[in-house]
């Protein structure tokens, strides 16, 4: 229950789906909340229907593997990027591939996140660079290629208001760039340091705090404003793998290959509950839109949903 603005987890999943052959690599929600996808190293991106945990369609299934899925806002596109270097975009509802795969990496893809409009494509890869495709009617084009990286980049953030991008990966650096009105230079206004690897960001939903996940088995909560640390969140045993922060901006979840994912109180620090069960990596987490379900994908191949009792 929702007592005094408590958040609790049920201990136990409602939901552990198994299908996928290979480890998780990335999950998230419909703007319904009715629906989960989720896609594998398997080649596949597979769509479940999240109240009884059933499989409803196998929508991709690619010859590469390491596939990264997002879905429009509107849900209609899908796009999945993967480690044969490229981005594809396909029609969410029947699985056809709308245009021809969108190329311009070197080596594979480790970030990929969309825009909320659906109009911005945004990749980081091995090949050290983050590239921003702008989508049009017959398939896309790189409008900016960015090099500031000296190392992978494994994780990229847009904020809500689509005017910031914080990009972080091997060389223990979160940049974070200024994104340009109508198609400026990309400025990169910022690089915070940090001990170790960054696997994962995220912005909250107000767009006032910037959550990044380090290899030292540190969670680090930013000021966008000041961009001064507002606090640090210790208590995995191993690095930070994953985020997840509620549409309502109370909780972050973080996962770990420590086995763990770590529920925290966002405008505190606290943590307020530790759910386990999962055998590998917490790979990805997503928040349902109504921020009462969590899903957790994890390299023990299997996706958990978690709900708020």
């Amino acid at each position: 229950a929702n007592l005094g603005g408590e958040v609790l987890f049920a201990p136990e999943p409602i939901h552990n789906l198994k299908k996928h052959e290979k480890v998780i690599c990335s999950v998230g929600f419909t703007s319904d909340g009715k629906t989960l996808f989720s896609s594998s190293d398997d080649g596949t991106v597979l769509f479940w229907e999240v109240e009884e945990g059933n499989l409803q369609k196998e929508i991709v299934r690619e010859k590469s593997d390491w596939v990264l899925a997002n879905l429009s806002q509107d849900d209609k596109l899908l796009f999945t990027a993967s480690a044969d270097k490229s981005i594809k975009v396909w029609d969410a509802n029947t699985g056809k591939l709308l245009y021809k795969p969108l190329k311009g990496h070197s080596e594979r893809i480790d970030g990929f996140v969309v825009s909320p409009d659906g109009s911005t494509l945004i990749s980081g890869s091995r090949d050290q660079t983050v590239k921003v495709w702008q989508l049009e009617t017959n398939g896309a084009r790189v409008i900016h290629s960015l090099s500031e990286h000296q190392g992978y980049v494994y994780a990229l953030a847009v904020s809500p208001n689509e005017r910031t991008l914080a990009t972080g990966g091997t060389d223990k650096k979160m940049l974070i760039w200024e994104l340009p009105i109508n198609n400026d230079k990309f400025l990169k206004f910022l690089a915070l340091k940090h001990p170790s690897f960054i696997k994962a960001l995220a912005f909250s939903s107000d767009g006032k705090m910037l959550v990044s996940g380090c290899g030292d088995k540190t969670i680090y909560v930013w000021d966008t404003k000041t961009w001064n640390l507002r606090y640090n969140l210790e208590g995995h045993s191993g690095a930070i793998w994953s985020l997840a922060i509620s549409p309502d901006n109370r909780i972050l979840a973080s996962g770990s290959n420590d086995l763990t994912i770590k529920v925290w109180n966002l405008s505190t620090g606290t943590l307020k509950t530790t759910l386990t069960g999962h055998t590998g990596i917490i790979t990805t987490l997503a928040f349902s839109p109504d921020n009462q379900t969590l899903a957790s994908g994890s390299d023990d191949k299997t996706i958990k949903i978690w709900q708020i009792v």
